[in-house]
């Protein structure tokens, strides 16, 4: 029996991190990490449910590690091996990433060098 294969979207953002999970073109479920009055909420929505997490994370720079656990966990995906790709959306003021990279040392070294003109999106 073959795996189902999605795709992760990833926005990291300056006040929340958004992904969205894909199966071919279509768009199974938007995930939404975000701050709020008692810590980060986490809502993960498709046409069929709303799903709300209270303080998975304390800090959105953990939302990548929970992400593909929060989903299998929450019945979107079987197992980590139904993800084939992730990609990431980058903020960067630059020519160099308007065109799709894969993340390798060239990027991450591109990344840096710009880190300063995008803080709040190159963490």
């Amino acid at each position: 029996m073959a795996v189902e294969s999605f795709v992760i979207a990833v926005n990291p953002g300056s006040a929340s991190r958004k992904y969205g999970l894909y199966k071919k073109n279509s768009l199974i479920a938007d995930v939404h990490f975000e701050h709020e009055a008692n810590g980060i909420t986490c809502t993960i929505k498709n046409d069929k449910q709303t799903v709300t997490l209270q303080n998975i994370v304390t800090d959105l720079s953990q939302c990548p590690a929970v992400l593909v656990s929060v989903l299998q966990d929450n019945g979107f995906i079987a197992s980590t091996q139904n993800v084939g790709a992730i990609g990431i959306r980058i903020v960067a003021p630059t020519s160099f990433f308007l065109k799709n990279r894969f993340i390798d040392a060239t990027a991450l070294t591109a990344l840096k060098a710009l880190q300063r003109k995008s803080p709040l999106h190159i963490t």
